[in-house]
């Protein structure tokens, strides 16, 4: 992949995360007030979906580079993928049922405020 394409996601990834800080980080406030697009824009946070799409490009080209010219590309892959299969596990939470809530408690509940 070639040197700019790999500048154009790593400046894309900078920059959407400072603009994902917000309003008080400076780049939202410049865009929302100059662009007429970003005034719709009401969750910067939400932005944070590209930073995360750029960061697999980037890690794709990571990886492409460092197997170009392995014997065992293949098997390196592989294990990659499942590493990267084993980082979505989610393992089950063990909870205990709550402790029913007082008396008083349900009682202030019906009172009004």
């Amino acid at each position: 992949m070639r040197r700019d394409t790999v500048l154009f996601y790593a400046l894309t990834a900078v920059l959407t995360v400072w603009f994902t800080f917000g309003p008080r980080a400076g780049l939202y406030a410049v865009l929302h007030d100059n662009l007429p697009v970003f005034s719709f824009l009401r969750a910067p946070g939400r932005a944070g979906i590209v930073v995360t799409l750029c960061l697999a490009v980037l890690a794709g080209v990571a990886l492409t580079k460092l197997l170009d010219g392995r014997r065992r590309a293949t098997l390196v892959t592989v294990g990659v993928f499942v590493l990267a299969c084993a980082e979505l596990f989610q393992a089950p939470l063990r909870t205990r049922e709550a402790p029913p809530v007082s008396p008083a408690y349900q009682e202030l509940a019906r009172m009004p405020r």
